[in-house]
């Protein structure tokens, strides 16, 4: 039966191939010419300005057609005559010369079209669509089905196709063909007040269906690709690849695994693929690069209830986009979900004002934005109106649904000039997280001199807001933020901001710049904030790294203004932190400094430009690293500007380096323009330094020069923290200082520090009040050292009461006029008490002198002074030895075995033998030598004797030297005086 039917079809094939050659009249001209390569050909019939084609093979619902040439020009239309029950169309170009369709292709029913010329295809301005299916313009050789029959263009003689079903993919062979698609035809439609709009809609197939260009390279010149909730796919393959094609509701889908190599895809002056609908159609876009430019768009808009389909570019080389209007965007404006939005490259790059992004506009969540490329990401530059290139998603405010997330991954990272990835809510829904992982650098760089907008990674709630803000989690080996650059969790309305959260397992390098105008972006650096006028409570902020230095003006900051609360900074630096320099801002005139900041302020200024004070409460700061360095006006402070809480800093390090005017301080500050000075409490601040903590120097900060301190302050009604230090070695030096002072009415701080030496020069420990009451300093530190004009004082300058010090120590040594005090101008003194073994150098006077002084005095007169209490417990004729009346030979007193023991001798050197002129004299080593002798035999013997042996001889004196033992002599090194007063050989050196 199958042979008699090949029979019949061939019959079929040389008589259609007469009929057409005898009876079909074809101008030297003619656009469409059949071949005669199927058993039943095409009969193409030209009417007027319609091509209409009939014939062709009919296989169960397949037709197939095979032309020679096949073009259409302006105002023409090629009409495929099909049976309406025929579900496909195939059409094959073998003739060698390229399709150009600058008419409309027509197919009756709802019949899908595939137009086959492996030579390529060229859609001109004027090329439609008018079909009821999908339709494929490829440049593929073959149409393969699954029962391994093709279809094929370039060997058209092959046996013919009569068992066939559904279509499974393309198989192309050497250098397939251009498509090329230019067409911009559009629609007129009257919207509701009746005026005419202008669509342009290009090659369009019917809602839910599928628009295919799969070839060599492919090109959208201005060309527009759309259907409603339909399906596009863009591919663009090199020779011997096979594309598998999936049926799918909407009609098909394509898989490109087949593929080993693939070539280019351009979309190019206003060129646009549009999918949305009720349900966003899926779009997919496959090539090795793809690039689009001019103004070009990608959308899927989902109107509907239904979820709609991904978005997927794949360039195996790259992904270039340029240009203002340049985007790629999914949408969700009724109650479904949007589709994802994916891109998979080796190295993406958005400039000039293009921009990837997912939106949500109804009760539906936007689609995820995932970004995959191997290699590097890079975002650089604006629009002509300062709009920025980048990766957004955003929540907008008419929006319910809550935003997903937006995540990058990729090796490296950079993003410049005013570029940004952006998640943003300004809805109740919740605002998309942002997730980078860049396994080399994430670099943020600003070369502008001015800008609207800041370069960097941004998350914010914006006003209106009530949704919280999107988390930044940032992984990657290296963070680098310069010249302006920012990463910013923040808020503008009543929604609480994200929390930023960045691991760098080599570096952070936050680095700024010189601000140039008003007009400029701000410093560089790393942000959770509630900006003025919003409400919302600031995010966490979150530093775990090998090392972070903040350079020139760079900051970390976290902020709270009008009730709302501050954010946590923790950082976590392995090996160190280093924060170091200013930079200069023009208006007004002052430097930036670099540092970490948390702090409370002020929510607005009135009308009249005085400053609102709120409630708000700062956040914490803890910083865990080995070293801390903070130097050359760089800062850390914790500073409430309102009437909330003061914030806590805690410091954990080996060692704290402050020099050249660094500071670390916690304050409660008054805001110039202020309507009052009422302020809540400063925060204190806690250092844990196993090793040292060093503050020397002072530092210029524009043009005034400040010290290096760690401080807190109160200017307002507010107290001042306090401040606890420990640490084994304290040395403040060259104008450096430790200051717990109040200059407003509330009271100053308190000062404890516990160390083992602590070394003052030049330098101060203070804890200052004017109009409150006193703060108190208490050290407890076996030595101390004042020299240089150093002080410790609790002084009250105008009406406050000075305050207390409490010293507990060894030895306190205070000499070059370096003063202890607790005075006060128009109050009373406060109390000094000084618990110490020794104390040289200083004394109690009832003023101050050119001397060092230890005072507590008030300029009232004396019944207002405090009080002076040196507890030292030393009797200074303790140990005397009275001397006999008769003087002896000391020599014939002494044995020659004076260190022998257990015979019940006794040795007294009456004189100053071996002892230093004077008690602040270190005991001079050649004082004490004394000749070594040979041990008696018996000696040696003794030191094979146990414990318990040992104290049975000494107990019992009377037995036999042999049984006695002794212990090995230690030289004596130095000397103390104990609690009681007595003096105690050592064997080590205490002057170190």
């Amino acid at each position: 039966m199958l042979n008699n039917l090949i029979q019949l079809s061939c019959i079929g094939f040389i008589g259609g191939s007469l009929l057409s050659i005898l009876f079909t009249p074809f101008p030297a001209d003619a656009q469409i010419v059949p071949d005669n390569t199927l058993p039943q050909n095409s009969i193409v019939t030209p009417q007027s300005n319609v091509t209409q084609i009939d014939g062709g093979t009919r296989n169960g619902n397949n037709l197939f057609h095979s032309f020679e040439r096949f073009s259409v020009q302006t105002g023409e239309t090629a009409f495929f005559n099909n049976a309406v029950e025929v579900q496909n169309i195939f059409s094959r170009v073998t003739g060698g010369s390229i399709s150009e369709i600058n008419g409309v292709l027509r197919a009756n029913g709802i019949s899908n079209l595939f137009l086959i010329n492996p030579n390529g295809i060229i859609f001109g301005k004027n090329a439609s669509l008018d079909i009821g299916g999908s339709f494929f313009a490829t440049s593929a050789d073959s149409i393969i089905f699954a029962n391994g029959s093709e279809f094929r263009a370039t060997n058209p003689n092959t046996p013919p196709l009569l068992i066939i079903n559904i279509p499974i993919g393309l198989g192309f062979r050497e250098n397939p063909g251009r498509i090329v698609n230019s067409s911009r035809t559009s629609v007129v439609e009257v919207d509701e007040t009746g005026v005419e709009l202008e669509t342009f809609i290009g090659l369009q197939v019917p809602p839910e269906k599928t628009l295919a260009l799969i070839g060599g390279e492919v090109s959208l010149e201005g060309g527009r690709l759309t259907t409603i909730g339909g399906r596009v796919e863009l591919g663009s393959v090199a020779g011997n690849s096979f594309v598998s094609l999936t049926t799918v509701p909407e009609g098909f889908t394509l898989n490109y695994d087949g593929v080993q190599n693939f070539q280019n895809i351009s979309l190019s002056n206003f060129a646009l693929i549009d999918t949305s609908g009720e349900r966003g159609g899926g779009i997919q876009i496959q090539g090795r690069q793809v690039n689009l430019t001019g103004d070009s768009v990608i959308v899927s808009n989902t109107f509907g209830a239904e979820p709609g389909e991904n978005v997927i570019v794949i360039a195996s080389e790259s992904l270039n986009m340029s240009g203002d209007a340049t985007k790629l965007a999914t949408y969700s404006e009724g109650t479904g979900a949007a589709g994802n939005l994916i891109l998979e490259t080796g190295r993406l790059t958005i400039q000039n004002g293009a921009f990837v992004i997912t939106v949500g506009r109804g009760q539906g969540q936007p689609g995820n934005l995932e970004v995959r490329a191997t290699e590097s990401v890079e975002l650089v530059g604006t629009t002509t109106d300062e709009l920025p290139s980048g990766l957004f998603a955003e929540v907008e405010a008419e929006a319910t649904g809550e935003g997903r997330t937006l995540s990058i991954d990729t090796k490296q990272l950079i993003i410049r000039d005013g570029a940004q990835v952006s998640v943003v809510t300004s809805s109740t829904g919740q605002g998309a997280d942002l997730i980078i992982n860049a396994s080399d650098s994430v670099e943020l760089i600003e070369t502008r001199t001015e800008g609207v907008l800041p370069t960097g990674l941004l998350a914010q709630v914006l006003e209106g807001g009530t949704g919280q803000g999107g988390t930044i989690t940032l992984n990657t080996e290296s963070l680098i933020v310069r010249n302006g650059a920012q990463v910013s969790a923040s808020t503008l309305g009543s929604g609480q901001a994200g929390d930023l959260i960045i691991r760098a397992s080599d570096s952070v390098v936050l680095q700024g710049r010189q601000i140039r105008s008003s007009e400029d972006t701000g410093a560089s650096g790393l942000f959770t904030q509630v900006e003025p006028g919003a409400t919302g409570n600031a995010g966490n902020l979150m530093i775990e790294t090998r090392q972070l230095s903040v350079l020139d003006g760079a900051q970390i900051s976290s902020t709270a203004r009008n009730g709302g609360q501050g954010g946590n900074v923790t950082i976590n630096a392995a090996n160190s932190v280093i924060l170091s320099g200013t930079t200069s801002v023009p208006e007004p005139q002052q430097d930036q400094r670099s540092g970490i900041f948390v702090s409370a302020e002020p929510a607005f200024e009135d009308e009249s430009g005085n400053v609102i004070i709120t409630t708000a409460d700062a956040g914490e700061l803890m910083i865990n690293t080995p070293e801390l360095i903070v130097e050359n006006g760089a800062r850390i402070s914790a500073d409430n500007f309102g009437t909330g809480g003061g914030s806590n800093v805690n410091l954990n390090v080996n060692r704290l380096i402050i020099r050249d005017g660094g500071q670390i301080g916690a304050g409660s500050l008054v805001e110039e323009n202020a309507i009052n000075n009422e302020r809540g409490p400063g925060g204190t601040l806690t250092v844990n330094a196993s090793e040292s903590v060093e503050i020397t120097g002072t530092g210029n900060i524009g043009s005034t020069v400040e010290n290096s301190r760690l401080f807190t302050l109160a200017e307002g009604t507010g107290n001042a923290g306090n401040i606890s230090l420990f640490t084994p070695n304290l040395t403040v030096a060259n104008d450096g200082e430790v200051n717990v002072s109040a200059t407003g009415t509330g009271e100053a701080g308190n000062l404890n520090i516990e160390a083992n030496s602590i070394r003052l020069n030049n330098a101060s420990l203070r804890a200052e009040t004017r109009l409150g009451n006193q703060g108190n300093i208490t050290i407890n530190s076996p030595d101390i050292q004042l020299r240089g004009g150093s002080q410790i004082t609790t002084n009250s300058l105008e009406t406050g009461t000075g305050g207390n010090i409490t010293i507990n120590s060894n030895q306190l040594v205070a000499i070059e006029n370096s003063d202890i005090s607790a005075n006060a101008q128009a109050g009373l003194g406060g109390q000094v008490i000084i618990n110490a073994d020794a104390i040289f150098g200083t004394q109690f006077r009832q003023q101050q002198t050119s001397a060092s002084d230890i005072t507590a005095t008030s300029e009232l007169g004396a019944e207002f002074s405090g009080t002076v209490e040196l507890n030292n417990e030393i009797d200074p004729a303790q140990g005397l030895v009275e001397l006999p009346q008769t003087v002896v030979d000391p020599a014939a007193l002494i044995a020659q075995d004076a260190c022998k023991k257990g015979q019940s001798s006794s040795f007294v050197n009456t004189g100053r033998g071996g002892l230093p002129p004077s008690p602040q004299e270190s005991l001079r080593s050649e004082e004490t030598l004394v000749p070594l002798i040979e041990l008696p035999p018996d000696i040696e013997s003794r030191r094979n004797h146990s414990p318990s042996q040992r104290n049975r001889i000494s107990r019992n004196s009377s037995r036999k030297s042999d049984q006695v033992s002794s212990a090995d002599i230690v030289p004596a090194r130095g000397w103390i005086r104990n609690q009681k007063g007595e003096v105690i050989l050592v064997s080590y050196d205490p002057t170190k």
